[in-house]
């Protein structure tokens, strides 16, 4: 699964989540791509809005990663909407990966990456 968050709207954001943290923990092979305004999520110092549970989406994205899930982050979308260099160390949520043209190549091409069957999801 595949879900691609370019909003920075909180609520959006953490139904986004939502998804692929059940999916992981079903054992499915989970990727969320942080596009356009989301990117700031990925950012360990924004402020962090909870939801009723407790949870921000910055915690859903440390989840995710701690249960094997990947949060990919477009870095040009992070220095045009933000300002910011994610390349700057201690920026971003550790674990979060930068996006390149060819990493998400490889999940729709090579079965041995274990993804074969791709849902795309955008929020």
């Amino acid at each position: 699964m595949v879900v691609n968050l370019a909003t920075n709207d909180v609520n959006r954001a953490i139904l986004a989540f939502n998804f692929p943290l059940a999916n992981r923990g079903c054992g499915a092979d989970v990727i969320v791509f942080l596009s356009a305004k989301a990117t700031i999520f990925a950012a360990d110092a924004t402020p962090r809005v909870r939801d009723s549970e407790g949870l921000s989406v910055q915690t859903r994205i440390e989840r995710l990663l701690a249960n094997n899930g990947r949060v990919l982050l477009c870095p040009p979308c992070l220095t045009e909407n933000y300002g910011l260099d994610p390349t700057e160390p201690d920026l971003l949520i550790e674990g979060v990966e930068l996006f390149n043209p060819g990493l998400l190549n490889v999940f729709y091409t090579d079965s041995s990456a274990g993804i074969t069957d791709t849902s795309i999801i955008s929020w």
